[in-house]
């Protein structure tokens, strides 16, 4: 099988390709981080021009004639000969000053035959390219999907770009290392380029604020460690929008899964509220969660009088210090009154390691069930 996809590439090295790699499977998350050279409308000469004219007014003639009435089976027929010959005359190509210093990969298609990828830069080939291209040109950008529809009805464009939707997903769902990059690719997006669609995706990231629920908790312990891990990723992203698949797909795996990590967190929300019933499913996962990970609440929160101890009853105070620090200790505060009593259990209770059963994994999910 390397022998036959050799050569197919002997014939693609022809072409005046600087490089050409063989390969038995074509690696996506390799090129997915590689910029590309673009492609030029093919010069056509005076008769050609013509033909092409001809040709487009032919069409869009066919089509007005169509979206007017039910067109008959040849009438369709010849639109799409017509469109074919239009394709034919338009084809963008490569310059061959660009061939020159980009590659092509040659590898095993899916069925069986040999898959051929041209116009792809090295990082040493883009540094190269840039210098060579500042009279002009595009020679090191990321490859643009063609958007000519002239002559095309609004529907034929929905209907081959949906049969184009479909082929992809189905493309996708068979390449999951390529659809690890295209999550957290969709979810960044959301989360640091907000009003940029950069992303086929139709993934969201619901990000609801806790501010309101809790003020004060962005300085919190979470809150600090959430906000220096977002400014450090934000940091590295690139300002244009139009680079970032590229920075997320070159990303090492460690910090791919990070990243989705870390925008994945960003939407989770297991905050309760009274007469909600909805919840109990939610907050069930959210236990689930706690309890899947190393995580443990005492190392972001204790009681003190501005955040339990003042804002609960007596007799919640008095459990909190039987089950912490022993029935002695609550008998010798029971006597005090609320403000008191409250100050004296937080002194008591510190570095104990108690914590209120909304807060304690282990039982949240019963107290949200209840």
């Amino acid at each position: 099988m390397r022998e036959k996809l050799q050569s197919v590439a002997e014939g693609v090295i022809a072409e005046g390709w600087k490089w050409v790699v063989v390969e038995p499977e074509f690696e996506y998350q390799r090129v997915s981080s590689m910029s590309t050279i673009g492609t030029v409308p093919k010069e056509l000469s005076t008769d050609d021009q013509q033909r092409l004219q001809a040709l487009q007014e032919r069409l869009e003639a066919l089509c007005s004639e169509a979206e007017q009435d039910d067109p008959s089976e040849e009438t369709l027929n010849e639109i799409e000969r017509l469109e074919q010959e239009i394709a034919a005359l338009t084809k963008e190509v490569f310059r061959a000053e660009d061939i020159a210093h980009a590659g092509a990969f040659v590898a095993l298609g899916r069925d069986g035959s040999a898959r051929i990828e041209r116009g792809y830069l090295r990082p040493e080939d883009v540094q190269r390219a840039e210098g060579e291209g500042e009279d002009g040109g595009e020679v090191a950008s990321a490859s643009k999907p063609a958007q000519d529809t002239q002559g095309l009805s609004g529907a034929l464009v929905a209907e081959l770009t949906a049969q184009r939707t479909a082929a992809l997903r189905n493309d996708l769902a068979q390449h999951s290392e390529l659809a690890l990059i295209a999550i957290p690719h969709a979810l960044a997006a959301k989360a640091f380029y907000r009003f940029e669609n950069l992303s086929c995706l139709g993934l969201s990231l619901n990000q609801t604020s806790l501010s309101s629920a809790a003020p004060g908790i962005d300085e919190s312990i979470a809150g600090q460690g959430i906000a220096a891990r977002h400014e450090a990723w934000e940091a590295r992203m690139p300002n244009e929008g139009g680079a970032f698949w590229a920075f997320v797909a070159g990303l090492p795996m460690g910090e791919l899964l990070s990243l989705l990590a870390h925008c994945t967190s960003l939407s989770l929300n297991a905050v309760q509220r009274p007469g909600d019933q909805s919840q109990a499913s939610v907050l069930d996962h959210a236990a689930m969660l706690a309890k899947a990970m190393p995580h443990d609440m005492t190392l972001y929160w204790q009681p003190t009088v501005a955040n339990y101890l003042g804002r609960v009853g007596k007799e919640r105070i008095l459990d909190a210090m039987r089950e912490a620090v022993g029935e002695d200790a609550a008998r010798q505060i029971a006597g005090l009154k609320k403000q008191a009593m409250a100050e004296r259990a937080e002194q008591l209770l510190a570095g104990k390691g108690w914590l209120p059963p909304l807060l304690d994994s282990a039982a949240a999910s019963e107290v949200a069930s209840a």
